[in-house]
């Protein structure tokens, strides 16, 4: 019996594994790296990937304002121990910096980008 691309696509991204994926769909991994071989199979592999990508990093961008106000709240709470608003409060500076750091670069970067177009 063949397996259908789209449930081996939907093995390999589950899995992200071949050994895991052949084991899922009952064939061997030499299977599945045929498949791969195909230019249009990849292709359809990668959209996928990309798909699930970007629904799992809208997940986590829409859970990070709850985050934060878990963090604020364990921060201010008067009834938390000293050690967890502590923690809090340097969970929330470490993010702070590391935002900072990352805008600041993506600006360097925009800023060479911008240099190389000149010359």
């Amino acid at each position: 019996m063949r397996i259908s691309d789209e449930r081996m696509i939907e093995a390999l991204v589950t899995t992200g594994n071949i050994t895991k994926c052949a084991k899922m769909l009952g064939c061997n991994r030499k299977s599945i790296y045929d498949r791969l071989k195909k230019p249009e199979f990849y292709a359809k592999l990668q959209q996928q990937r990309k798909e699930s990508f970007t629904l799992t990093t809208s997940k986590v961008v829409n859970a990070q304002q709850q985050a934060v106000e878990t963090l604020i709240d364990i921060m201010n709470n008067k009834d938390a121990s000293d050690g967890c608003k502590i923690k809090a409060s340097q969970i929330i500076l470490d993010t702070c910096i590391k935002t900072v750091q990352q805008v600041d670069i993506i600006d360097q970067i925009n800023e060479l980008k911008q240099m190389i177009k000149v010359r």
